[in-house]
């Protein structure tokens, strides 16, 4: 499992992970930020929202998740603190 936090001059924020890792993922953000509610799907990403906030989860290519908001980042970072230390249990989104 590789899970990544990648920060670019303090401004952009992406949480990167493979794509056979979505069910972890999926299960970190669960126990930390409660129920994922997908808001919008198109063929290359999807909006959801997690803990109040609204990210970008784009599957095209390397699986990300981007932040709109600066809580958003931090959110992000904190999921990123839970690899590889204690593998969340699996919960499905769809």
């Amino acid at each position: 499992m590789v899970v990544s936090l990648l920060e670019i001059d303090g401004k952009v924020t992406s949480l990167e992970f493979d794509e056979a890792d979505l069910k972890e993922v999926s299960g970190a953000i669960v126990c930390q930020f409660g129920e994922i509610r997908i808001l919008r799907k198109t063929p290359t990403y999807n909006e959801v929202e997690f803990g109040g906030e609204h990210f970008t989860h784009y599957h095209e290519w390397t699986p990300c998740l981007l932040p709109r908001t600066e809580r958003g980042k931090n959110m992000l970072r904190l999921i990123a603190a839970d690899f590889p230390a204690k593998p969340p249990k699996p919960i499905p989104i769809d």
